[in-house]
């Protein structure tokens, strides 16, 4: 195999957006598991943002309901007055074919050679002008949906607007407490309790209890192994279950770290191969390790 060492690097978290430190849960040498509060933090700009746009979205929301109260009385309104005349031409027609009936039992002629009389053609007229009516219905709603649909738009589209910057900020609030997102030890806290933080200021610093790549050194002519090549990685000198790794770049060729030199008068050099392994592993970090193709 390729003689390597493990390597971690610190992480920095940091704040984000001005804020103030409401709560260290950590201190300098802490270890810390995935899940466990490592800061609490508050921010006034987030609260006043949140607040405003609150407003403004109450008040967005009653200019929209109002509108839309605004339309379905228009609708109504116009409903009721053609639903109106539409009754009265059905009483109408009903006189009419009552009038024709009756005519009909009392006229001479024969059903063979029925004449089409003027009430006929009065009751024809009149579902004429029922159904246009009707259709009047469909074009009045058409109309009044037409008119103060542009405005209800606009509407929306703010609505949509705040909604999408109250989210915004709920997950800058979320934020603003640090979760550790790894096992691993606090290395530095640069923070006090209550201190006024700018914009992206370091708040901690925390070392993964893994190291999340590993440093190969290989002579410096020999053969290289691929970018994206499937590499197995085990401890040095003991047997243990190899860690599945990839090949992701190559350095320069540099002198070996102490733990890899054989001899201190002779410096050894190699050229490095920069290996991606899981956080999931048992190895310490600047542990000698092998990788295997």
């Amino acid at each position: 195999g390729i003689p390597a060492v493990s390597f971690a690097r610190e992480h920095r978290i940091n704040s984000e957006v001005q804020s103030i430190v409401l709560q260290l849960d950590v201190k300098p040498g802490q270890q810390v598991h995935v899940g466990d509060t490592l800061i609490r933090l508050t921010s006034n700009e987030i609260i006043q943002n949140t607040a405003r746009n609150n407003r403004r979205l109450a008040g967005l929301s009653y200019e929209r309901n109002a509108k839309q109260k605004v339309i379905q009385t228009s609708i109504d309104l116009a409903k009721s007055e053609i639903k109106l005349r539409i009754s009265r031409l059905m009483e109408e027609k009903r006189q009419a074919e009552l009038e024709l009936a009756l005519n009909r039992k009392l006229s001479a002629v024969g059903q063979e050679k029925e004449i089409i009389s003027p009430l006929q053609f009065k009751v024809q007229d009149l579902s004429d002008q029922i159904a246009l009516e009707e259709k009047e219905i469909e074009i009045k709603i058409s109309d009044i949906r037409t008119r103060y649909g542009a405005d209800l738009a606009v509407l929306q589209t703010q609505i949509d607007q705040v909604n999408a910057e109250l989210e915004i900020l709920k997950n800058q609030k979320n934020r603003l407490i640090k979760i550790a997102a790894y096992d691993g030890v606090v290395e530095g806290v640069f923070v006090k309790q209550g201190e006024l933080l700018n914009g992206f200021t370091d708040l901690l610093s925390v070392l993964p209890a893994s190291p999340e790549s590993i440093v190969a050194y290989s002579l410096p002519y020999s053969a290289s192994l691929p970018i994206g090549t499937q590499v197995k990685v085990q401890a040095w000198g003991k047997f243990s279950e190899p860690v599945m790794g990839k090949v992701i770049g190559y350095g320069s060729i540099v002198p070996l770290p102490e733990i890899l030199q054989k001899s201190t008068a002779v410096k050894a050099f190699g050229k490095e191969i920069f290996v991606q392994i899981p956080l999931s592993n048992n190895f310490s970090a600047g542990e000698k390790v092998l990788v295997k193709p």
